[in-house]
C-alpha cells in the first residue's frame, strides 16, 4: 500500500496530511497567508538585551520583536535568526541563532558541529560519511534507504541553501526575511519516510509544490498529481473533544494554555487493561492527527497490578514510536493511572487554526519605516 501526502485548502486554511494505506495517520492545519512560520529565517536587530539572563529581543520587522533566549558572547546588533516557535496567548515570537536547515535525508546546522543519527538508524552512517562543508548535521530516518550518491547530493543542495541565505544577508538591511520556511504540505513530506504519493487539490498550489520538490527533493516533484482525499471530512471528528473506543469506552481531550489533560472513561467496559491498551494506541494517534504539543498528562483507568500498568505504558510507548514529532514519556504509570509526557510543537495545533486562535504574526519581510 502506498504512504502519500494529500494537500486541500478549505476556507483560508491549508490541510495537508499523510495518508498510510488509506488511513489518515498524520494531520497539519496553517492558514492560507503569509504569516510568520517556524522554520523562517530572519536577519534582524537587536531591540533590547536582558542583561541578567543573556537574553534578547530581536526585531524582525514584524509586529513585535522575537524573543532571543541566548544571545552568545560577542554578538553583533546585526544577527541571523531562526524562528523556533510562534508565540500565543500574548507570549513573543521566539528565536535561535542555531540555524536548522531540514532537508529529506539530512539537517544542516551550519552553526553547529558534529553528526547526529536518528535513534532509528545504525549509528554506523556517521563514521562512514564526511560531509562537506563542515558544521552540525543530522542524518534522518529517511536515510535509511539512501544511497551515498543521494546524500552527497542532498549535501549539496543544503550547503548551497545556506550560500544563498549568506549572499541575502550581505546584500539586505535588517530586518529582513532571508529564507522561507516550507508549509504544512512541505514538512510533511520531508518529515515522512517513504513517501511514494503526492496529491493537490489547487493545480497552482500543485505546481508551486513541484517547482519545490524541484529544487527540494528532485526524486519526489513527479510524484505531485490531483485527486486528493476529502480531508475536511475528518476535521470535524478531530476538533471535537471525545473519542469513543469500543465497548462503550472513550476518551476526552481538553486543551488548554498550560497543557492537555486526556481522561480515559471505562463506559460499560469490564477489561480496565484492554480499554487502557487500546487508549494508549488511540491517544499516539490523536496527537498527531489534531497536531497536539508541549505537555500532555494522560489519566488512564486505574489498575492495580504494576504489570498491567507496565504492559500499558509499553503499549504507549510502541505506539508513540513512530510520531515524527519528538516525544519524551515518563517511564512508568503512577498508582492513579497517569501518564506524562511533552511532545515537539509543529506548528498550530489543528483546533487553533480551525477556530482561529492562530496568532496573526504580523507583516513579513521588510524593515519597518
Amino acid at each position: 500500500m502506498s504512504r502519500g501526502v494529500h494537500v486541500v485548502d478549505v476556507d483560508g486554511v491549508l490541510l495537508a496530511g499523510v495518508v498510510d494505506g488509506g488511513v489518515l495517520t498524520d494531520l497539519l492545519a496553517e492558514p492560507v497567508d503569509e504569516r510568520p512560520r517556524p522554520g523562517d529565517v530572519y536577519l534582524g536587530r537587536i531591540d533590547r538585551r536582558v542583561r541578567d539572563t543573556g537574553s534578547a529581543f530581536v526585531d524582525l520587522g514584524l509586529d513585535a520583536p522575537a524573543y532571543l533566549p541566548d544571545v552568545g558572547e560577542g554578538s553583533s546588533e546585526r544577527l541571523v535568526v531562526q524562528i523556533t516557535r510562534i508565540g500565543r496567548d500574548e507570549k513573543s515570537d521566539e528565536v535561535t541563532r542555531d540555524v536548522a536547515l531540514p532537508g529529506k535525508l539530512l539537517v544542516y546546522r551550519p552553526f553547529g558541529a558534529g553528526i547526529a543519527v536518528s535513534r532509528k538508524l545504525d549509528s554506523e552512517m556517521a563514521a562512514r560519511w564526511q560531509p562537506e562543508p563542515p558544521g552540525g548535521w543530522i542524518i534522518r530516518r529517511s536515510a535509511a534507504q539512501a544511497t551515498d550518491r543521494d546524500i552527497a547530493e542532498e549535501t549539496s543542495r543544503l550547503a548551497d541553501r545556506w550560500r544563498q541565505i549568506l549572499e541575502a544577508r550581505q546584500h539586505g538591511e535588517e530586518p529582513m526575511l532571508l529564507h522561507r520556511a516550507p508549509d504544512a504540505a512541505g514538512r510533511l513530506i520531508l518529515d515522512t519516510p517513504g513517501i511514494d504519493d503526492i496529491r493537490v487539490a489547487d493545480a497552482g498550489r500543485r505546481a508551486a509544490l513541484k517547482a519545490w520538490l524541484k529544487v527540494t527533493v528532485p526524486a519526489l516533484a513527479e510524484k505531485a498529481r490531483g485527486d486528493p482525499l476529502d480531508l475536511a471530512e475528518e476535521v470535524p471528528a478531530l476538533l471535537s473533544s471525545e473519542v469513543p473506543l469500543s465497548k462503550g469506552a472513550s476518551i476526552l481531550i481538553e486543551p488548554t494554555s498550560a497543557l492537555t489533560a486526556i481522561d480515559v472513561n471505562a463506559g460499560g467496559a469490564t477489561d480496565l487493561f484492554q480499554v487502557n491498551r487500546e487508549a494508549a494506541r488511540e491517544i499516539a494517534r490523536q496527537l498527531r492527527l489534531r497536531n497536539l504539543g508541549g505537555i500532555v498528562v494522560v489519566d488512564f483507568v486505574s489498575m492495580k497490578r504494576r504489570d498491567a500498568r507496565t504492559a500499558v505504558v509499553d503499549a504507549f510507548r510502541t505506539a508513540i514510536d513512530g510520531d515524527p514529532a519528538q516525544v519524551r514519556m515518563s517511564r512508568s504509570m503512577s498508582g492513579l493511572g497517569l501518564v506524562e509526557l511533552a511532545r515537539e510543537r509543529r506548528g498550530a495545533g489543528l483546533s487553533e487554526v480551525m477556530h482561529g486562535r492562530w496568532p496573526t504574526g504580523g507583516t513579513r519581510g521588510t524593515a519597518k519605516g
